[in-house]
């Protein structure tokens, strides 16, 4: 395999356009085959490969900082940056993380899970870098799906006063587990303009950029490499791409998977009674019970159990997008009000929104129910 001969991203430089082409092509398979073992994230790498290689050809990886937001879109870097071997056992107990490691390499910047928080690391990197006279470039991927998430504006808002020097790469997939829940994404139905939104932040703006198009990608981040200050380069890139069950999965493109046949893309699970599942039926019974009640989620109505009462229901349903602070001080709003909002999150999400459940719901004793 040609993936066998990179060892580093300098051994990507060395690549022509045949060859950068047959090396997305393993990487994909290499992808498919080590998810379908023992699970982990596929669709978002899998729409991230062609960029990967694109940012590791231009930037200087580690003395150029890559901050992946989230990190499970990080696979394809994994790979390409010496750590092929350690991918059999991807998410095993002496395997590879499921997220940048700083233990494991020097190339990644931070470890992360969830959304939002690349731009913020981005800016900070950029203050350092700038006062200590380094020229290093600072690159932030993040997705369009992550840039529902408030924290993600507030650096945006920083980045672009401050006219710090950071090349954004906004990853426009249409979709974080779900269809994005904004305006900001050019795959979605009523787009808007993201250039006048960033530009009235103080960022330039490039784009739409082919995200399956290395040598279009490059001359693109080139350009924002170049600049004097803060750029977007808009990619577009399709969730899944190049294999056709994860192309197909309408609820979340195969975004989070457990073992399942490569061939196929049918996981391999029991039909055993699941926690979600028992709360789907109950919030559906709810529901016909008691039109008061009201169900919220961030981002991700199939992961926490919405979609059948989503289907009944659609004016009952609210996904605010990657935005939990919002979506508990919102859910007091309408407690407020006479409805019930039952708010479905993961636990490791809830602990973003901590003050808003103590002080936004618990302090007006509000009915808010929290299923985690």
């Amino acid at each position: 395999m040609l993936l066998d001969s990179i060892n580093g991203p300098e051994d990507l430089k060395e690549l022509d356009a045949t060859g950068l082409a047959a090396l997305a092509h393993e990487i994909r398979a290499v992808l498919i085959q080590s998810v379908a073992k023992h699970g982990g994230h596929l669709g978002s790498n899998l729409g991230a490969v062609e960029l990967t290689l694109a940012l590791h050809r231009v930037f200087d990886s580690p003395r150029d900082a890559l901050v992946w937001d989230t990190g499970h879109q990080a696979y394809v870097h994994k790979l390409v940056t010496g750590r092929r071997e350690g991918f059999a056992r991807l998410r095993q107990a002496d395997g590879l993380s499921g997220y940048p490691s700083r233990a494991e390499s020097e190339h990644d910047v931070v470890e992360n899970s969830h959304a939002s928080t690349a731009l913020s690391y981005a800016f900070g990197l950029a203050v350092a870098r700038d006062l200590t006279d380094d020229d290093a470039e600072v690159v932030a991927v993040i997705g369009d799906g992550a840039l529902t998430g408030g924290l993600a504006y507030e650096a945006l808002n920083n980045i672009g006063f401050g006219q710090r020097r950071v090349v954004v790469v906004l990853n426009d997939n249409g979709r974080c587990y779900a269809p994005t829940v904004s305006r900001l994404t050019a795959v979605g139905p009523e787009p808007a303009d993201p250039r006048s939104f960033f530009t009235a932040l103080g960022l330039a703006y490039a784009g739409p950029v082919d995200g399956h198009d290395v040598a279009a990608l490059e001359v693109a981040l080139r350009d924002a490499a170049a600049a004097d200050g803060p750029v977007v380069v808009h990619v577009l890139t399709s969730k899944g791409e190049g294999y056709g069950p994860a192309e197909t999965d309408e609820e979340k493109r195969l975004h989070d998977v457990g073992a399942f046949d490569p061939e196929t893309g049918v996981p391999h699970s029991s039909s055993a009674a699941s926690f979600t599942g028992a709360f789907a039926a109950k919030l559906v019974e709810l529901g016909a019970e008691h039109p008061e009640v009201v169900a919220i989620t961030a981002g991700m109505p199939g992961s926490t159990g919405l979609l059948d009462f989503a289907e009944r229901y659609p004016d009952r349903c609210l996904d605010v997008g990657i935005a939990e602070q919002h979506a508990v001080t919102a859910a007091a709003g309408m407690a407020m009000r006479g409805l019930r909002p039952i708010v479905a999150l993961y636990s490791t999400f809830l602990s973003r929104a901590w003050d808003q459940l103590v002080y936004d719901v618990g302090l007006h004793s509000l009915p808010v129910i929290f299923c985690i």
